[in-house]
């Protein structure tokens, strides 16, 4: 930008430089600012001189003679090398560039609620007209070192004051909206040359004249380093408001002149800002608790939009980059290690499209939110998750406080004719991120019955701020709305299952068994239409109308970390124990919720996937790997387009102003695979009793308040505030009346539970069965569950589907729960190969006659399962074994020897040593037991050799034989976990050959 201006000054051909050490503005009203406006902007800017051309229009250059016979005189030669070259300057010079540079300076503004305070340090403002020789081009640049904006609520407007005053607040006195950061450690990631690097506000306006009736204005703005102070007021208090409010002016009409229509291009762009929100709690204002500050870090953050004069689609757009939020219980904080990281976002891509419901032709939604999302991480412990929660509540709180004293100011202005959802966009854009509001209550019936929403030409131009965005939108997405499916239902496989699971090794082709007695079948090519392209599971089935809302989530990556310990300094306990975590893994999560018009019989639409979500162990104590995944096996592959979790929401309009809106529910969920520590479900259960201790405190007389709360006037006498309590009391008092509740197909889950110590807190049998239990592949199903006959309110739901499984587990499931208890898991494998052996082939026969084949199928399981169970039970004896002998070596070894145990100690590799790094097969099972048994040899010998050394070092010949004395027995123990150990590699290399899916899942179980 420097060099822009450098080069604009140098070639311009009138340069005024103004500089102003001290300046001090005031704005004493709006009109006051209007009718500057209006002399300077309306008058003086477009005043033209009319003066006669001198010498009948001809031109007159500097350093040419204005004589004829001195022009003649010279020579052609000359003439030609004088003129090309001022000629070539003259049409790439501009016209004029003013610069006006201000040291220090105020400005202060009176609104109609308020006062404004603007402070600035080094700022520059930089004009070039007729940029190069182009009448239709021009360049403004705005630039700030430094500055601040200040907000002072309750000052009256200094209306028919005619006197100059300089500013009369000081700093401290008035409350803070703009600053400095003041954040020591943020990084601003400055991208440019470096050139303004230095300017906390630069600004780029460029104007484009492309035709007389047509003036494009491309608005570019660098924040850096900046932090918003924000916190939620009534709108007509609103510092943003205000500037609206005040640089709303209206132009004086000029004779002679049409104003062009403008086409106006918004990039603005944040380097290293924070913002640092102010919840308004007042129980924690009435009491001694302290308040949490959030503080929300941007590294770098791009907005874009146009404003487009009678434009039927807008669009926004948000790209954001490495954004974290921090908690801190202080005001005071200079850098980021005093605060608490709770939430850090990766890259976040907002679209939001809106559609004129008066301009726009096709059948779009009125807004369509949508968000991408590649990764954000939570990291909390119970306390700071509360506080986030607490701050999302308020947060919510106030963005409904606002919508709701919005709508309530519509009172007085007349509705649509068309009784539809025809809302102006001020009205929906406000309305952006609650729409509940608008299906709590009908927004028509309480406004007037006459008039339009869109008579008013300034909500039109906010209306249509925004881009045309219609051709960035891919053909097959606008054609999609247009095309009529045969089939509205999406394809899903997640019903489908294997019959029969074929015996390994058998040669026999499959047969097809016909149920028809017509010969031959006839075969209809192309019956079902082949499905083009991939199919959307989020969108709405062809028969539904087009919805008016629409916001999506199109894919969203979580991770939320659960620690131990307390992170606010406010508990007075310890901090953050990383040792204690827990992990939960969201991948690809899409979500979907439409809203349709009142002409639809379907109010709303919700669709929920989530493609894939894991729970990881990272506890110390726990040598558990993921505590929850999706299971799957040869016998029950993984269906790759099945999502792990699908739900879908449709809610029906309401047949009544007072009954509960109703809608149906269909839920499905892939197989589930449990892998339980004691340790593990201890630390679970505490996190959140935790969360919910601290999320249940209340203050009571706050609660004292509302319950004493007298009941609300009608509209016509009630204030806003009470408007917006009744309104919020009514969305409470409506619970949702599910009609239909699916959840299918019903999902097998796989458990393991190991339990460690005895805890008696919980009662002596609970304590008991919680620390000698121990379940190994244990069977569990939730049943599928199809009900019609209505239930009122979520929590009726959860317990109805609870009380469903509870009772289907305790009447139908228990024998294949207790099959897993301890080494009945082999036992009850060993007898259902022989079960297999003679069910097998007599229900062959039955079914087809092939007894032959029901031989094989019932050889081959009995011959697996027999195979499987001796293994098991084998590796499990081995273990015993080895168990025993670990406990002697630390019983009989002397103390030199405990100091290396934690390095080369078996013990060190924990309870289930022999389940580590599995042996794909029985020669790689081989191989990694004649490994443990030369390194245990050496180890041994090594041990002997080098403590007979030392010790003849120290005391001779007595010492090195009373060294190898002592450390004679844990040799002799030492063999025999060695023994253990190489057969224990080699049993599980022959059970991960004969089952492969054994070595998969205890890759997965373990660390």
């Amino acid at each position: 930008i420097e060099s822009f201006i450098n080069h604009a000054t140098q070639t311009a051909l009138i340069t005024i430089d103004v500089y102003l050490p001290l300046v001090h503005a005031t704005i004493h009203s709006k009109a006051f600012l209007e009718t500057i406006y209006n002399l300077v902007g309306n008058d003086l800017l477009l005043w033209q001189p009319a003066a006669p051309q001198p010498f009948g229009g001809t031109s007159v250059h500097f350093g040419s003679s204005i004589y004829p016979e001195d022009s003649e005189s010279e020579s052609s030669d000359d003439s030609k090398s004088r003129d090309a070259p001022i000629e070539s300057n003259i049409g790439n010079e501009s016209s004029v560039a003013f610069t006006l540079n201000i040291k220090r300076g105020s400005a202060t503004a009176y609104t109609q609620n308020g006062q404004l305070l603007v402070k600035l340090v080094n700022g520059s403002l930089f004009y070039v007209g007729c940029y190069e020789g182009n009448p239709l081009l021009d360049y403004l640049c705005i630039g700030m070192e430094k500055c601040q904006l200040h907000y002072k609520v309750g000052i009256p407007q200094e209306n028919g004051k005619t006197g100059f005053d300089l500013p009369t607040l000081a700093t401290s006195d008035i409350d803070p909206i703009l600053t400095p950061s003041s954040i020591r450690d943020l990084s601003t990631g400055r991208h440019s040359s470096g050139e303004s690097g230095d300017k906390m506000l630069t600004t780029v306006i460029k104007l484009n004249y492309d035709k007389p009736n047509l003036k494009h204005c491309m608005v570019t703005t660098l924040v850096s380093g900046a932090m918003l102070h924000h916190k939620f007021v009534e709108e007509d208090r609103n510092w943003l408001k205000q500037i609206m409010d005040l640089f709303e002016l209206t132009d004086n009409d000029v004779l002679g002149y049409d104003p062009p229509v403008i086409i106006t291009q918004v990039h603005l762009h944040f380097e290293g800002c924070c913002v640092e929100y102010h919840p308004y709690l007042p129980q924690l204002t009435q009491t001694n608790s302290t308040l949490i500050h959030p503080l929300l870090t941007i590294h770098s953050m791009s907005l874009s939009s146009n404003i487009v004069a009678d434009s039927p689609t807008s669009f926004f757009h948000i790209l954001l980059d490495n954004a974290s939020l921090y908690l801190a219980t202080s005001t005071e904080r200079t850098s980021l290690q005093d605060l608490v990281r709770v939430v850090e976002v990766g890259l976040l891509e907002v679209s939001l499209k809106i559609n004129n419901a008066t301009k726009s032709t096709n059948k779009a939604p009125l807004i369509d939110l949508s968000i991408y999302n590649n990764k954000v991480r939570v990291e909390s412990c119970a306390d700071s998750f509360a506080a986030l929660i607490n701050i999302v509540r308020t947060f919510v709180n106030g963005i409904l406080y606002q919508q709701t004293i919005s709508i309530a100011g519509y009172f007085n202005i007349p509705p649509p004719a068309n009784p539809k959802i025809t809302w102006s966009h001020k009205f929906v854009t406000t309305s952006i991120f609650f729409p509940a509001i608008q299906h709590s209550f009908s927004c028509q019936a309480m406004l007037s019955s006459s008039g339009s929403m869109y008579e008013d030409s300034v909500t039109d131009l906010l209306a249509d701020a925004m881009t045309d965005v219609a051709h960035h939108v891919p053909r097959t997405l606008r054609e999609g709305n247009n095309k009529t499916h045969r089939f509205p239902i999406t394809p899903d496989d997640t019903q489908f299952c294997i019959i029969e699971d074929p015996a390994p090794g058998s040669m026999d082709d499959p047969e097809i068994r016909y149920i028809s007695d017509v010969s031959p079948i006839c075969y209809h090519d192309n019956h079902f239409p082949p499905v083009l392209g991939k199919l959307d599971q989020l969108s709405a089935p062809s028969s539904f109308s087009s919805p008016q809302l629409r916001y999506s989530v199109k894919e969203l990556t979580c991770t939320w970390h659960m620690y131990g310990g307390y992170d606010l300094p406010t508990s007075k306990k310890q901090g953050r124990d990383k040792n204690t975590l827990m992990e939960i893994h969201l991948s690809k999560v899409r979500v979907r919720h439409e809203i349709f018009d009142e002409e639809s019989k379907e109010d709303a639409r919700s669709v929920i996937i989530v493609t894939e979500f894991e729970v990881r162990d990272r506890l110390t104590t726990s040598q558990i790997n993921k505590f929850l995944y999706q299971f799957h096996s040869e016998a029950s592959p993984k269906q790759s387009q099945a999502n792990m979790l699908t739900i879908k929401l449709l809610q029906y309009k309401p047949e009544g102003s007072h009954t509960p809106a109703e809608c149906k529910l269909k839920v499905s969920l892939q197989p589930l695979k449990l892998n339980i520590d004691q340790d593990t479900l201890d630390f679970i259960s505490k996190f959140f009793e935790n969360l919910t201790m601290e999320l249940g405190k209340e203050d009571p007389a706050v609660e004292q308040e509302e319950t004493n709360k007298e009941p609300t006037s009608p509209i016509s006498n009630r204030t806003e505030t009470e408007f917006v309590e009744e309104v919020q009391l009514s969305n409470i008092q409506k619970p949702l009346f599910f009609r239909e509740i699916i959840f299918s197909p019903e999902v097998p889950i796989r458990l393991d539970y190991h339990g460690k110590h005895i805890d008696t807190d919980q009662g002596t049998m609970a304590g008991l069965l919680m620390g000698l239990g121990q379940l190994n592949c244990s069977q569990l199903k939730l049943k599928k569950i199809v009900h019609r006959h209505g239930i009122l309110g979520a929590d009726k739901l959860i317990n109805f589907l609870l009380n469903e499984w509870a009772a289907d587990i305790r009447k139908n499931q228990l024998p294949s729960i207790l099959g897993g208890v301890g080494p009945l898991h082999s036992v009850v494998q060993f007898f259902q190969g022989v079960h297999d052996l003679f069910v097998l082939p007599v229900e062959q026969y039955k079914r087809d006659g092939r007894v032959v084949r029901g031989l094989q199928r019932g050889t081959s399981s009995f011959g697996a399962s027999a195979t499987m169970a001796t293994l098991e039970l084998t590796n499990k004896l081995v273990w015993l074994v080895q168990k025993a002998a670990e406990t002697t070596y630390d019983v009989v070894s002397p103390p030199e020897l405990h100091s290396r145990r934690e390095k080369q100690n078996w013990r060190t590799l924990g309870r289930h040593a022999s389940r580590h790094k599995q042996p794909s097969d029985m020669r790689e099972g081989f191989n990694n037991a004649l490994t443990v048994v030369r390194s245990g040899v050496s180890d041994a010998a090594y041990s002997i050799a080098r403590v007979a050394q030392e010790e003849h070092e120290q005391k001779g010949l007595t010492g090195a034989v009373g060294g190898v004395l002592r450390h004679l027995p844990p040799t002799l123990v030492k063999p025999v976990i060695i023994a253990s150990e190489a057969t224990s590699n080699v049993l599980s290399g022959m059970r991960n050959q004969i089952l492969p899916d054994a070595k998969r899942e205890d890759d997965q179980k373990w660390k």
